[in-house]
């Protein structure tokens, strides 16, 4: 299953509907990731079980993925879901635990490194499902 994803941030960043995940087609998987220098989010597609930051379209530099440490947070909150997608800390994995009551206050926080002003500012809206 997978999201169609719209990025937006307070800077004036907008991205394009950005897809992640896969659909039930294929086994073809993408994750998203920024480019810091080009100012951009992306749709990047999985080589291998493992993600691994891709080199930019535009610039050839290194990109890193949203599921990097520090492209999201706050850091408290990053740090008990490692290597997972924001989208899928906040609106719930369905292969995972929620978070408890706990951790409503720091999900409420939750936010993304915008690619243009480098605050953790960037929210995301689901614009449609891919499965």
């Amino acid at each position: 299953m997978g999201k169609g994803l719209a990025f937006s941030c307070e800077c004036g960043f907008v991205s394009d509907t950005v897809m992640v995940g896969c659909g039930m087609a294929g086994p073809i998987y993408y994750d998203a990731a920024m480019c810091l220098k080009c100012h951009r989010i992306f749709a990047a597609r999985r080589k291998g079980e493992v993600p691994e930051a891709p080199n930019c379209r535009n610039c050839h530099g290194k990109c890193m993925l949203l599921t990097d440490p520090g492209a999201w947070g706050p850091r408290a909150l990053q740090e008990m879901f490692p290597g997972k997608w924001p989208w899928d800390v906040k609106d719930g994995d369905p292969y995972e635990e929620r978070p408890t009551a706990d951790d409503l206050a720091l999900l409420s926080q939750l936010a993304i490194l915008c690619p243009n002003c480098y605050k953790l500012t960037l929210i995301y809206e689901c614009r449609v499902l891919w499965d």
